[in-house]
């Protein structure tokens, strides 16, 4: 069964993560401002959380249209059967406007939340509201007259891959990384940052070059408690995932250099934290 799905990322960088999301579903994604939206099975959505390595949200998109005013929205929003689309505990909503409306982002947030809460009493689901640390999250974007509105299936940011231990005051996205060494035709030629700070561009040209599924830093990710999805496909997939990881070092090295010895120990730590340290080459020189 295919679902359309909504994936948030950086701006600027479409072209490769549409190529990626291609690589790894075999579908090439729509692209509307900051956003891709594409429609997967439930296999190839996992593979995507799975094994993305430039983007950071998927939302499987719920509902969909054009609304006049806030009283319509909330009552589009509140006919969404959420039977398959919610879980006992807690959720929030998170909000995103874009245009001139006569509401604020915090009307939204009250009037359509308590939609969603009703919709969830309506589908069986004794919940309650926690902005906090939620057990479900719902996502609702506003653009102009178009709303869309869904549930996020990864939970925190996709960038967040749990390995970084060590934080460099300037530190990149790990997202934007993998997206500037696809850019680079990174194969497997000699791989060198001079100025490689915490470490987090080497580290994720070897999750690549040894194919490590960035996903896999987490135990599991917020789907598996969706009554949509089938936990035992995801771990089925994660475990595929998991034996695909190439172990031996081979080929061309990758090089770490900093002048800073003391951010090279913080990637060495990183490094170690994801456990590739033993694909990669630490040096503290003067690149200048």
């Amino acid at each position: 069964m295919y679902s359309e799905y909504a994936i948030t990322i950086s701006k600027g960088i479409g072209e490769i993560v549409s190529r990626e999301v291609y690589d790894i579903t075999g579908v090439y994604p729509k692209q509307v401002d900051n956003i891709l939206y594409v429609n997967l099975d439930m296999e190839k959505v996992i593979d995507l959380i799975l094994w993305g390595r430039t983007i950071y949200k998927v939302i499987h998109v719920i509902d969909r249209g054009n609304f006049r005013d806030l009283d319509d929205l909330s009552k589009k929003i509140e006919r969404n059967d959420l039977k398959l689309f919610g879980i006992k505990g807690s959720f929030a909503l998170r909000t995103t406007r874009y245009g001139s409306h006569s509401f604020t982002s915090l009307d939204v947030n009250r009037v359509v939340g308590a939609s969603v809460y009703r919709a969830l009493n309506r589908a069986g689901y004794d919940v309650k509201v926690d902005l906090g640390s939620p057990d479900i999250e719902y996502i609702l974007r506003i653009v102009n007259d178009e709303y869309l509105f869904g549930v996020n299936i990864v939970g925190e940011s996709l960038h967040i891959r749990r390995y970084r231990v060590f934080n460099h005051p300037a530190s990149i996205k790990t997202c934007l990384a993998s997206a500037m060494i696809y850019l680079s035709g990174y194969k497997d030629e000699v791989f060198i940052d001079p100025m490689a700070g915490g470490g987090t561009i080497p580290i994720e040209a070897a999750l690549i070059k040894y194919r490590i599924a960035p996903g896999l830093y987490r135990e599991s990710h917020p789907l598996v408690d969706i009554p949509y999805y089938d936990s035992e496909v995801y771990y089925e997939r994660r475990s595929e995932a998991f034996e695909s990881r190439i172990d031996e070092v081979y080929g061309e090295p990758i090089i770490y250099n900093d002048i800073s010895p003391v951010y090279m120990r913080g990637a060495k730590r990183n490094a170690e934290s994801a456990e590739v340290d033993e694909y990669i080459k630490f040096f503290s020189y003067d690149a200048g």
